[in-house]
């Protein structure tokens, strides 16, 4: 029985902590927008901590119920495992669709009246970062870069994180 909890634990723990360690990421990538900067990263560590916090309490709950199976421990460790590991995903996925809804721009999001869902719009279409240029090689006065692009201008920001995070 002792086991089997310890694989229990060691596993679902570990999964807690990777997802974690994502979500502080995607914040981290998220911080480089010009939009979102510096409150990416603390709304990441905020809705990380919280992640953190609910998903270590679903894994020491589903962990309590180990005893009830102690005719088959490794069975119920591996059941327990794979419940924790889906739990852990929805909830992932929830705190990275909360990290998207609050670094959203306020213009963008709506509401669907038909539905009564709150949703978190882009204005901005999925496309490649554009470079930003240094502000001291411009020309005075110069409000734009040889290809027409502002200084400074990045397109699609928030969804090329999310598209590199998928991957």
């Amino acid at each position: 029985m002792i086991p089997s909890a310890i694989l229990y634990l060691g596993g679902g723990l570990a999964t807690l902590a990777l997802l974690s360690a994502m979500i502080l990421k995607i914040g981290a990538l998220m911080a480089d927008c010009p939009g979102g900067g510096p409150a990416a990263r603390t709304a990441a560590i905020t809705v990380a901590t919280g992640f953190a916090a609910i998903g270590a309490g679903g894994v020491l709950l589903i962990g309590a119920a180990l005893p009830l199976f102690a005719a088959t421990p490794v069975p119920a460790a591996m059941v327990a495992l794979g419940l924790a590991a889906l739990c852990l995903g929805l909830g992932f996925t929830q705190a990275v669709a909360t990290l998207r809804e609050v670094l959203s721009p306020r213009d963008t999001r709506r509401d669907d009246t038909a539905t009564g869902v709150r949703s978190a719009g882009l204005s901005e279409p999925c496309a490649p970062a554009r470079p930003r240029f240094n502000a001291l090689r411009r020309k005075p006065g110069a409000d734009r870069a040889p290809d027409g692009v502002p200084y400074g201008f990045q397109t699609g920001c928030h969804t090329a994180v999310f598209a590199i995070a998928a991957r």
